[in-house]
């Protein structure tokens, strides 16, 4: 990775406005996470129940996943209002830990429903959950250094235009997207009941 140059008066701001409150967000929704796994475990409460055909559509629709629509049935189509989602070269780990890189990972999603229809990552069928963990690891990892090449470029193109006093709001877009991946990341565990983390299913 890149890093621009920022100067010290810019790294103070930063340092002393940016960081700390970015720090204390993420540590809010850590401790709530913390609470709700305490009552859980002594019964006292529930995790959310997990629409996972449900999430898989926001995932898509709803954030940067959206720039991987490629097709669309036709008006009237017997097969409904279908949306196609697909990864070229999609990188992944198999259960004997090997890197592996498919083909095609492939995701069709009702528009009228919002809801997840099938996948398939080349030859292979998978289900609702099974595409969710595959998407998360998309959102997660594909939004963090897209979003950090962003702000580098930006920095650059700031300072070539001698506009200095936004030369740290990069900066702070790449602070609040990384709190707001690990409150996605808290969210997420919260309305599965389980990590997103290391989850493969027999290949």
């Amino acid at each position: 990775m890149s890093f621009s140059y920022v100067s010290f008066t810019d790294f103070l701001w930063g340092f002393t406005f940016i960081g700390p409150f970015s720090y204390l967000l993420w540590k809010y929704r850590t401790i709530i996470l913390r609470i709700r796994q305490f009552l859980w475990k002594r019964d006292l409460m529930k995790p959310m129940d997990c629409d996972y055909e449900e999430l898989c559509a926001t995932l898509l629709l709803e954030q940067t996943q959206a720039i991987h629509y490629c097709a669309r049935t036709e008006e009237g189509s017997a097969l409904g209002n279908i949306a196609g989602f697909f990864f070229s070269n999609f990188p992944y780990v198999d259960n004997d830990c090997n890197y592996q890189v498919a083909d095609l990972f492939a995701v069709d999603i009702d528009l009228d429903s919002k809801r997840f229809v099938k996948a398939k990552l080349d030859d292979l069928s998978l289900n609702a959950k099974e595409t969710l963990i595959l998407l998360w690891f998309v959102f997660y990892y594909s939004t963090k250094y897209s979003v950090s090449l962003v702000v580098n470029i930006v920095c650059v193109k700031v300072r070539e235009t001698h506009h200095r006093h936004l030369a740290s709001l990069p900066s702070s877009v790449h602070l609040g997207s990384i709190r707001s991946q690990l409150s996605t990341s808290n969210f997420m565990l919260w309305r599965t009941g389980e990590s997103m983390w290391m989850k493969l299913w027999p290949m």
